[in-house]
Order: C-alpha cells, then structure tokens, then sequence
C-alpha cells in the first residue's frame, strides 16, 4: 500500500474514532491581512448564550447532505475521547477534537459519505493558528503509534470569513466556533461545497436554538 493511501486510511480511522465538529452563522466582520497573507479572522458574535449542552436536535438533518446512493444517515451524541498526544498541540482540535462527552455528528455513511462534528467548548481554538501553523501535524497515542497529517488552506466559495477550510490529505474540512460550538464539516475534496452547505446549514440551526 502506498504510504499516502495509509496516511489517508488512518486520517479517516481518526475521523471516525474521534468527533469534532463545528460551525457558525453568517455574521459581519471586519478582517486585515496578516503576516502570512491570511486574513486576521473575528469570532462571530450572538446575543444568545453559548450552547453548553448538545442534543440531537440541534443537529442538521439528513436533508442538508447531498442524496448519495448507498448511503445511511445517523446522528448521535457520542461523546468524544481523545488519548492521541498532537503536536503542534495547538493543532489538537482540528486533527482529534475535546476530550469531552460533550460532542456528537451527523452524517451519511458509505461510500463517498460526509459528515459533520459538533462539539461544546469553553476555550475555543484560534482560527489563524489552525490555517497558518497546521501545516504538518504528528499524533500518536496508544489505538494508534503513528499518524501524521498534511494540511493546507483552500479557498472554498461560501465559507464565512470567521470560518476556515483546510485540505486534510485529499479530505476537505470546514471549520468554525459558533456560540460555544466548535463545528466541522468533513467531506472528500470532490464535494467540498457540500461540506459548506453542510457547514451554513448547521450555523443556522444553532442559531434558532
């Protein structure tokens, strides 16, 4: 097996050991360029508290995944372990998530299938140092000796300007912090504008919570 297709096979072992997830709603913001060419991103502000208790409700339902043959839809809170050590750690959220029972997803599973993680967070991660300073992150831990991701910003249309999207080893991933809600969209490179619309779509909903 080539050793990018083993990278690619444990990133999405990964995916599916750990739950992360997280999303916003489209709010105004100013940005200015930064040292590294990427703007310098604010959160998105709400007048509502931040959500500290998730419930399957507050996730998109399965109208808001693209119809794929084949696949099954789920939700679940399920609560998320993490024993892998990252580095750069600041990168933890991004590759592995919170050690927290609080977070959960939604998806379609099979083949071609995409999902999206949700995740309460009290010490949301710094949108710059994910796009600027992820560039290559090692992990390993006790289910796993070794991983090491590759991970570059792309510039999906739809992704609100607080938000991010990053090229995981051919997965796409759309990224955010709303209300307390650390959100994460994951898809293939080849449906990455669903994963913005999978993205927006669970903003929205936490907006109406």
């Amino acid at each position: 097996m080539p050793a990018q297709h083993g990278c690619r096979s444990r990133s999405r072992e990964l995916f599916a050991l750990t739950t992360i997830g997280l999303l916003t709603v489209a709010v105004a913001c100013s940005i200015a360029p930064s040292a590294k060419g990427l703007p310098v991103i604010e959160a998105p502000t709400s007048q509502k508290h931040d959500v500290t208790q998730l419930t399957e409700s507050m996730f998109v339902d399965q109208s808001s995944f693209p119809d794929i043959p084949g696949s099954k839809f789920v939700r679940a809170i399920s609560g998320n372990r993490v024993d892998i050590q990252v580095s750069p750690s600041e990168c933890s959220p991004l590759v592995v998530g919170y050690n927290t029972p609080q977070s959960g997803y939604a998806g379609v599973v099979g083949a071609g299938g995409m999902d999206i993680h949700l995740t309460t967070t009290s010490d949301p991660p710094d949108m710059q140092t994910l796009l600027n300073n992820c560039g290559t992150v090692t992990g390993s831990g006790p289910a796993i000796p070794l991983v090491t991701w590759h991970i570059k910003p792309i510039d999906v249309a739809g992704v609100p300007s607080w938000a991010g999207a990053v090229d995981m080893d051919g997965n796409a991933a759309v990224f955010g912090t709303y209300r307390g809600v650390f959100i994460k969209s994951n898809s293939g490179l080849d449906r990455e504008t669903d994963a913005v619309q999978v993205f927006n779509d669970q903003v929205a909903k936490l907006a109406a919570v």
